[in-house]
């Protein structure tokens, strides 16, 4: 009887490296979930060059890849906030609505006036408000917050000959 020894070809699969045998299937890998940062997410496999990996993946005799590894990208529905602020009849500026959307962890994100601009004619964009964020990076954490201001018009009222400032509204 003749015997032969099968070829053996060494592989890292998610960070382990094993020899396999020439037509081995190598079954999808577990991820570790918690070595995946905050939001990113795995889609697929990829070899040591970024190219995509079929998994399950059948040993092939030439050609394998060195490597097969997850393919972590961002995350395309990251939440961030956009807090409306209007200044009450006092002149401090409260927070009247939060707006709740999602993005791609990464991508830079702006925030409109016009968008959001209140119904009341005597409110006008503060864009000098110490606090005011219109543009930022998503985090994947979840964590950006953009700030809109919103000021009110005032009116100057002269009442026993003193003249004053009012806010409208």
């Amino acid at each position: 009887k003749l015997f032969y020894k099968r070829a053996t070809v060494e592989i890292t699969v998610n960070n382990k490296t094993d020899e396999y045998y020439v037509g081995e299937e190598i079954p999808a890998p577990v991820v570790d979930e918690t070595k995946i940062p905050d939001g990113y997410e795995q889609d697929g496999w990829i070899d040591e060059n970024g190219n995509p990996v079929e998994v399950p993946y059948t040993v092939k005799e030439n050609g394998n890849p060195a490597e097969i590894q997850p393919n972590i990208v961002p995350s395309t529905d990251t939440e961030y906030k956009v807090e409306i602020y209007l200044m009450n009849e006092k002149g401090e500026y409260v927070l009247a609505d939060t707006d709740v959307l999602a993005g791609t962890t990464g991508e830079t994100v702006t925030a409109d006036y016009a968008d959001y601009a209140p119904e009341e004619a005597y409110y006008s964009a503060d864009t000098t408000a110490e606090d005011t964020v219109t543009s930022d990076t998503i985090k994947g954490d979840g964590s950006t917050v953009l700030k809109l201001f919103y000021k009110r018009a005032t009116v100057e009222i002269t009442v026993n000959g003193e003249t004053d400032d009012y806010y409208i509204g």
